[in-house]
């Protein structure tokens, strides 16, 4: 398994944790994050992903925090007593997202756990209670780390398409013909039904946006895989609503134009497809996301 493990701040690569995973068989990837500049911790995290494609990201403490607001797709996360109020964004993590946090955190409120869980969405089986302190160093968290992080892996491992055709069982040359008579027709059938549902079923994420601030919210842009979606000023107070599709895995960033006039890209998170369904409700005040609703699911 290859895991990008992103440390936390004052922490480096080396620590308690990467080297557990590592030293239980598997391929840790454990880049340097700069304490004083998140954003290039950001591209740093973003770069290495985008390398080697790991299997699963971790991330612990403000490291939970640069794992949030990356571009990972589907790939799952699992975050440690996450910092994501302190440093970036992102305020919502994406299904299947497993959190692990101790009551007795004494840096990290535990509240912020449970609140991140509801802006996402999660079950409450997402939010695992372990550890005695912030670091979650000791002996039970490390293998509640190793076991959250296996069964991240191996839930995306059975959701990924079965494209096979189990209910073909050709037997003989009869059975042989008969398949490839009935393939393209299936084929076909599957084609038309992608193309006709969507219309039918109005598929599509629609995105509502409030600016929630004092000062109106200029050059506003959608951006999802394969397509961006121009919004224009919203004014404060008011709100607008536009449906965005995505051509692949895709999560939601939103561009807006700061004070000074320059383009700044706000991460939303979720995680959609292209057919998806539901809705993303976000809250934006001076510059800052400080709500995130979603509701999204398969079409």
């Amino acid at each position: 398994m290859k895991i990008l493990f992103l440390h936390g701040w004052q922490s480096v690569p080396g620590s308690v944790k990467p080297t557990y995973l590592k030293d239980h068989g598997h391929e840790v990837l454990n880049p340097a994050l700069p304490d004083d500049d998140f954003n290039a911790a950001v591209r740093i995290a973003q770069a290495e992903f985008d390398q080697h494609h790991p299997d699963v990201i971790v991330g612990s403490s403000r490291g939970g925090a640069v794992a949030m607001n990356i571009s990972s797709g589907n790939t799952p996360l699992v975050l440690m007593c996450p910092a994501w109020k302190h440093w970036g964004t992102a305020r919502a993590v994406k299904p299947g997202t497993a959190i692990l946090h101790s009551k007795a955190d004494e840096t990290i409120p535990f509240a912020e756990s449970q609140e991140l869980l509801r802006n996402g969405g999660l079950p409450e089986t997402d939010l695992i209670v372990i550890g005695y302190e912030h670091r979650l160093a000791d002996p039970d968290s490390l293998a509640k780390m190793m076991e959250a992080v296996e069964k991240a892996v191996s839930q995306r491992q059975m959701t990924k398409t079965d494209t096979r055709r189990p209910w073909v069982t050709p037997k003989g040359l009869g059975g042989v013909l008969a398949f490839l008579l009935i393939l393209p027709l299936i084929d076909l059938f599957g084609m038309l039904i992608a193309l006709v549902m969507p219309i039918l079923h109005g598929g599509g994420i629609l995105v509502t946006v409030t600016n929630s601030g004092n000062q109106p919210l200029s050059s506003v842009r959608l951006h999802v895989t394969g397509a961006g979606y121009d919004i224009g000023d919203i004014t404060a107070g008011n709100t607008t609503e536009t449906i965005v599709r995505a051509t692949g895995e895709s999560g939601l960033e939103i561009e807006i134009m700061d004070t000074n006039g320059r383009s700044k890209r706000l991460n939303a998170g979720g995680y959609f497809e292209s057919g998806y369904r539901g809705t993303i409700r976000v809250s934006i005040k001076d510059g800052v996301i400080d709500q995130n609703e979603q509701n999204i699911h398969i079409r």
